[in-house]
């Protein structure tokens, strides 16, 4: 299915990110690939994000469905910018070309399992609100 050449589960890249965070914004397969494979879907990527940061970003309500069955407390946790996966699924993003089909839905989804909407995060990155436009 994949070839796969590193050590797992405890290579770390930039920002402190593990092959399963790169995985969370691709495919329910490749999470559960590598969780087959020893990977910790609980490992606190870089930014101090859980595993429902990443698939919220993903754009897929399937992804980020099986975090929450598994992770239920993952919903209203803060990285290290004060953002829940909420603020992350309100807020586009430009790389990784990521497609936002689902997006509508995550951000319910996340409502109807108790994400907080009155959250005041810190802010982020300077400039940047969850909604992409100017914090100011």
């Amino acid at each position: 299915m994949y070839a796969i050449r590193l050590p797992w589960p405890v290579v770390e890249v930039k920002f402190g990110w593990r092959p399963i965070h790169f995985a969370l914004y691709r495919t329910l397969d490749h999470v559960k690939y590598l969780e087959d494979h020893g990977a910790d879907l609980q490992a606190e990527g870089g930014l101090q994000r859980n595993a429902l940061h990443f698939a919220v970003v993903s754009g897929r309500l399937d992804l980020v469905r099986y975090v929450m069955q598994k992770f239920k407390g993952f919903i209203n946790e803060l990285d290290c910018d004060g953002w829940t996966p909420l603020f992350c699924a309100l807020r586009e993003a430009q790389i990784w070309d990521i497609r936002f089909s689902q997006r509508t839905d995550i951000i319910e989804e996340l409502k109807e399992n108790g994400a907080e909407i009155m959250i005041c995060a810190d802010g982020g990155l300077e400039g940047d609100a969850p909604t992409g436009h100017p914090n100011r």
